[in-house]
């Protein structure tokens, strides 16, 4: 009988633990606005349901990309200013050294390498959308030797870009030639974009994606679809091999009415109610074995 609870309460406690592990992979950071600036706060994937943190207005600051870096710390490109921030779980911002000229539209980071990101305002003067590098522990930026694209045949979103389990970079761009968005993946050594699949991402009306690697998956957010619209802002998983996006049913809420998703990132945020829930199932594997012990 001592060997049965002893089992029922690990099982019990690993039950809650495993719970709480696979939520949290799912709560994510991100940032939304209404017009120049920036809020800032979690947004689960699963549920769609967004928690305010902090709103940048008084900083002037309005984030055009999120990713985390080095330290699992969270940065933050300023389309106002085209700085980079770090910006603390409680929605505090600092000024990093690196120095950004022209904010990022995209930003994602690869440990072995440093930062990625796609910079139009830098290549504007030849009209192209280029991959750049920001090294580890160096402050500039390095253009890779030929552009993604040109914004002549390309649109792109804010947060558009991100690192796949694979190891590989994605980003989404709307084509004026094939009137679709497509997926690309992008080659970091030349900073040439190749289209994923031949039919397009399939999102509603098109809208480009902010995109986040969350527990493994690929997850994008409409960037266009505003808080309170009838479509709602969708959530989507984007399968990187048929270069095609699903629609999981779920949307954006917890949005004042016209805020739209800007950027999100992968750094996971601890959720106190899958731990409690943990704790329940800890509680409840004590509470039995007592029971079981006064009964005998």
């Amino acid at each position: 009988m001592t060997k049965i609870r002893t089992t029922l309460f690990f099982a019990a406690a690993m039950l809650g633990a495993t719970f709480a592990s696979a939520r949290a992979d799912l709560v994510v950071y991100a940032t939304a606005s209404s017009s120049s600036t920036s809020i800032f706060g979690t947004l689960d994937l699963t549920t769609g349901a967004f928690h305010e943190i902090a709103d940048f207005s008084a900083q002037n600051i309005h984030a055009q990309s999120l990713s985390v870096g080095p330290g699992n710390s969270l940065y933050a490109s300023d389309e106002n200013s085209g700085n980079l921030y770090t910006i603390s779980t409680s929605g505090q911002t600092h000024l990093n050294a690196l120095n950004v000229p022209g904010a990022l539209w995209g930003l994602t980071y690869d440990p072995g390498v440093g930062f990625y990101g796609i910079n139009p305002h830098h290549g504007v003067a030849n009209g192209n959308i280029l991959l750049e590098t920001i090294n580890n522990g160096v402050t500039m930026i390095t253009p890779a030797s030929n552009p993604v694209g040109t914004t002549a045949s390309l649109n792109y979103a804010s947060g558009g870009l991100v690192l796949g389990s694979n190891g590989k970079l994605y980003e989404n761009l709307y084509s004026y030639s094939a009137g679709r968005l497509d997926l690309y993946q992008i080659d970091p050594s030349t900073g040439l974009g190749t289209v994923v699949g031949t039919g397009g991402l399939g999102t509603k009306y098109n809208d480009s994606l902010a995109l986040v690697n969350a527990g493994g998956t690929i997850y994008g957010v409409d960037t266009l679809a505003h808080a309170g619209s009838s479509s709602g802002i969708r959530i989507y998983t984007v399968d990187t091999t048929s270069g095609t996006a699903t629609d999981t049913g779920v949307t954006v809420t917890g949005l004042q009415s016209g805020y739209t998703i800007d950027t999100v990132a992968g750094l996971s945020v601890p959720e106190p109610g899958s731990w409690i829930l943990g704790l329940i199932g800890m509680s409840a594997g004590l509470t039995y074995a007592g029971c079981r012990r006064r009964v005998s």
